[in-house]
């Protein structure tokens, strides 16, 4: 006889304001809850914020956003575990560590091994040695979550460089990764 399984959450969306939701550290350490979501410190080797057991469909749920705020480092980690392959897959993602809360909107689907029933969801916030950090909600969609969100890409000078006296055009894109219309 087999003890039954733990039921998975099929339903990929949490807001932690209320408190984990069972996400857990896995080095032991305790979340507390703060402001709008959940916080940590740490020192050594950030400590991954592991979800409880999941189960849905990857094709379906491709876009994991992410709100969450770090104070140090150059790179944060979702980690996840599927049916359709032995092991852990992670996918790195650049981070603003300045302390104020963001959205990151992580399009996995054209990551190889996103792919059958996803089981299990980690986030390493920082790869600083030593810093804090705070997530508000992880979202997992078809779409990206959350409100719109302006960013300036590519200012710069549209043509060559103008002689004195001359007009300049400068040139810049925006774009919305958000999850709502601008």
């Amino acid at each position: 006889i087999e003890p039954p399984e733990a039921a998975a959450v099929s339903r990929p969306v949490w807001d932690f304001a209320p408190g984990p939701q069972g996400w857990t550290l896995d080095d032991g350490s305790k979340l507390e809850v703060a402001g709008k979501g959940i916080s940590f410190a740490w020192r050594g080797t950030a400590p991954r914020l592991v979800s409880p057991p999941l189960r849905f469909a990857a094709r379906d749920s491709f876009f994991v956003s992410i709100r969450m705020t770090a104070t140090k480092g150059a790179t944060a980690t979702l980690g996840f575990a599927n049916d359709a392959d032995s092991g852990f897959r992670v996918h790195t993602f650049s981070i603003h560590a300045d302390g104020q809360m963001r959205w990151y909107h992580l399009d996995l689907s054209s990551h190889p091994q996103w792919r059958g029933t996803v089981r299990l969801l980690t986030v390493e916030p920082s790869d600083a040695g030593e810093a804090q950090a705070a997530v508000e909600s992880v979202q997992v969609a078809s779409a990206p979550q959350g409100p719109p969100e302006l960013t300036l890409r590519f200012p710069g000078i549209a043509e060559g460089l103008p002689r004195v006296g001359q007009r300049l055009t400068v040139a810049a894109t925006l774009v919305n990764p958000g999850g709502q219309a601008a």
